[in-house]
């Protein structure tokens, strides 16, 4: 069976502690300042790279009308193959992981994700901690207040994720 190892809570909390409390809106020419908090470094310009003792470093900052919408990175090791053995290592490891998160924020998860497996802690900011499990890694995605009401809305106004302006 192959095993992935996964961060401490030691190593995610202070992560989570520092990525909660942001003031949003925050300017996307404020990202580097995060990444630097953090410890962690610029890689490109809508890129960082982590300090988490994770096989694959990266670091997702997502930019939504000039502000910063979304920080994510990997919290366990990136299985290379996505085959039966590396899928339930993955799945073994996030139980563990969403009871790491729950003791990091202090409560436990609101609901499951809406597109992608996992699960989501919603903020009394208005933002989101959402744990994804993908086919090879566990996915940590803080996300701001304007990016969770953009899904909100969706969800309220019935928009399907897999329905595209493409299909019609």
């Amino acid at each position: 069976m192959a095993d992935i190892h996964v961060v401490a809570v030691e190593e995610l909390r202070p992560v989570l502690a520092v990525l909660t409390n942001l003031q949003w809106p925050i300017p996307f020419e404020q990202a580097p300042k995060i990444v630097e908090q953090l410890g962690w470094s610029m890689f490109g310009r809508r890129g960082a790279l982590s300090t988490l003792p994770v096989s694959l470093q990266t670091v997702g900052l997502g930019n939504l009308c000039g502000c910063l919408s979304r920080i994510d990175f990997s919290a366990s090791d990136t299985v290379k193959e996505a085959d039966e053995a590396g899928l339930r290592a993955v799945a073994e490891a996030f139980p563990a992981m969403v009871a790491m998160i729950t003791s990091c924020l202090g409560f436990e998860p609101t609901g499951a994700l809406w597109v992608d497996p996992g699960v989501k802690w919603d903020l009394p900011t208005g933002g989101r901690v959402n744990l994804a499990s993908g086919a090879n890694t566990l996915l940590v995605e803080v996300w701001s207040p304007e990016l969770s009401e953009v899904e909100r809305l969706a969800i309220a106004h019935g928009i399907d994720p897999e329905h595209t302006v493409e299909d019609d």
